[in-house]
Order: structure tokens, then C-alpha cells, then sequence
């Protein structure tokens, strides 16, 4: 009874404590901090998958993920300092192109987006011009290429960081969760995002990442957007020079 009435007060909180950036301050403080890991410019956010294992339920059609287990698909998007900005929570047989496709933050992503302004994703998500991807990797790639894909993996490693440290520190985590109903656990998984959000916020020094199971599809998708691919060789363009001078 109190898990619950602690639930419903948390995530009242999650609209206010999980959101994108809504001055042009806030959005240069983004850009900034991205860059300063790693030099990849105008990042507004990682994006990626993460799975949430459940406990079998009676209405289990649709929450197996392709590992074989029954779980939720939780997409959700980190700024620089790791905290949560947006997110989805979807049943274990979507894919992560799939959740982004079906979720607010996927159907907004152009309009909510800055001028000039990308998030970075795995392969596991179509290149656009709001979602930069790696290359494929290729037998004789060029440096540039791959010091692109350096760059975007040093960059775009702080959501999986915020999934192991959100499954380190939160027990409940290291086993399935069981509960009534499959809404009652998204909206436990909710809290525990606001709660993550409010340990970075004040600073709490508890840290203990673990290996985080991802959703990242074991191929390359197609049909990549022709702008993306342009934008993507131009930032590839900038980055290698600068990449060189660091």
C-alpha cells in the first residue's frame, strides 16, 4: 500500500524532472557538456534501449524479447550529465526503432529540436537528420570514418552509463519485476527514472554501474534517410580535423 501511494507522489514529479531543455541557455549548457567529452558538436542527447526484465504474465503475447525472456523495451534519451530527458516504455518484442517510431519524443523529434542540432544513436536506429548513427563498420574504412565513429561512441556512452547506474544502484533491478499489472510496473520504472534524475541533481555520490542488457539490433537497419547520410559525412567532415588537433 505505501509502495504504491510512494509511487503515484513520485511520479507526479516526472513531467517537471524528466524534460528537454526549454530556454536557449539551458540547450547551449547541453551542447556544451556534450562537446566537452569528447568534441562532438551540438549534441542534444544519447539515445538508446535498454531491457527491463518482468516476471512472466498472465497476458504474455508480445512481452518476450527476441533474448527469449519476458521484459519491457525502455527507450530513453540522457543529456551529458547522464540524467533522463525523455524516455518510452514499450513490451520486450519492439525493437528500438520501433519504440522511437511509436513514442511522443519520436513523433516530435524534428519540431523540438534546435537549428543545427542532433541527438546520437546506435545501429540499431535509422540515420536522419535528428539521429546520427555510426558507420557501418568495413574492412578498409577510412580514418575519417573512424575517427567519427570513435567520437560518437565516446560520446553516446553516457546512456548506457545512466542504464548501469540506474540498474547498480536501484536492487530491485537485479531481479524481474513482479507485479499486478503491466501498467503499474512502467510506472514504477518511471519512478525509479525520476529518482535517478534527483540523485545526479543533489549530487549523491552512490555509484555502482552494472552491465546493462541492451536492445541494440545485432544489424545494421537500411534505408537510411539521404539527408542523414549527407549531414552525417559533413559532421564527419568537421570532426576529423578537429579530431587531429586535440
Amino acid at each position: 500500500m505505501y509502495i504504491r501511494q510512494v509511487v503515484q507522489v513520485v511520479t507526479s514529479f516526472s513531467e517537471e524532472t524528466i524534460c528537454l531543455p526549454s530556454t536557449n541557455a539551458e540547450w547551449a549548457a547541453v551542447f556544451a557538456g556534450f562537446e566537452q567529452l569528447s568534441g562532438f558538436p551540438m549534441v542534444t542527447g544519447a539515445i538508446d534501449g535498454t531491457l527491463i526484465r518482468i516476471k512472466r504474465l498472465k497476458d504474455f503475447e508480445g512481452f518476450y524479447c527476441r533474448k527469449g525472456f519476458p521484459a519491457f523495451n525502455v527507450l530513453a534519451v540522457v543529456n551529458h550529465k547522464k540524467q533522463f530527458i525523455a524516455y518510452s516504455i514499450r513490451n520486450g518484442a519492439q525493437n528500438d526503432q520501433s519504440v522511437l517510431n511509436r513514442s511522443h519524443f519520436g513523433q516530435t523529434i524534428a519540431e523540438n529540436l534546435p537549428q543545427g542540432a542532433h541527438y546520437l544513436g546506435d545501429a540499431g536506429y535509422k540515420l536522419t537528420r535528428q539521429i546520427l548513427t555510426p558507420y557501418p563498420i568495413e574492412f578498409g574504412m577510412s580514418l575519417q570514418r573512424s575517427r567519427y565513429n570513435y567520437v560518437h561512441s565516446h560520446t553516446r556512452i553516457v546512456v548506457e552509463q545512466a542504464f548501469g547506474r540506474l540498474k547498480g544502484i536501484l536492487r530491485m533491478y537485479k531481479q524481474p519485476l513482479l507485479q499486478h499489472s503491466p501498467e503499474y510496473m512502467a510506472r514504477i520504472i518511471i519512478a525509479t527514472l525520476v529518482f535517478h534524475n534527483w540523485m545526479i541533481e543533489h549530487n549523491d555520490k552512490t555509484h555502482e554501474e552494472q552491465p546493462v542488457t541492451h536492445v541494440e539490433d545485432e544489424f545494421t537497419l537500411g534505408h537510411d534517410d539521404p539527408d542523414g547520410l549527407a549531414y552525417r559525412d559533413a559532421i564527419s567532415h568537421e570532426l576529423y580535423p578537429n579530431y587531429l588537433t586535440r
